[in-house]
């Protein structure tokens, strides 16, 4: 029996290239490796074995996801520009006050106050 599948949104196809990468993958595994082993070679003596491993994990993890991760149609970079721009700029605590008619009245008898009390200093000032 012959089975053929569709593909429900065009958008989803990437063309493979080599191996059955994308060259967004291709590029991205160069250049992790193209960053990785000189940082290793040239920072290990600097600042230690243990720590370069870590920032060896970490570029390497960066170049990974921005080769292979995609949400919602965007890539790894696109989706975490979003996500910063939303949550340190967008996303900030707003206030809501409701004010009754009772407060709105306190307040203007206390501007008046206030007012008479400025009107009766500068008096003072004056004399």
């Amino acid at each position: 029996m012959f089975e053929v599948t569709f593909i429900k949104e065009i958008k989803n196809v990437e063309e493979k290239f080599i191996a059955n990468l994308t060259k967004r993958q291709l590029v991205c595994i160069l250049a992790g490796t193209f960053l990785c082993v000189p940082v290793y070679m040239y920072m290990k003596p600097v600042i230690g074995k243990e720590i370069c491993d870590w920032l060896i994990l970490i570029v390497g993890l960066l170049s990974g996801l921005m080769g292979w991760y995609k949400k919602n149609g965007l890539y790894f970079e696109e989706y975490v520009k979003i996500m910063m721009h939303y949550r340190f700029l967008i996303n900030q605590k707003r206030i809501c006050r409701f004010e009754t008619e009772m407060e709105k009245e306190i307040e203007k008898l206390y501007r008046m106050k206030s007012d008479r009390l400025e009107a009766i200093r500068r008096k003072r000032v004056e004399r």
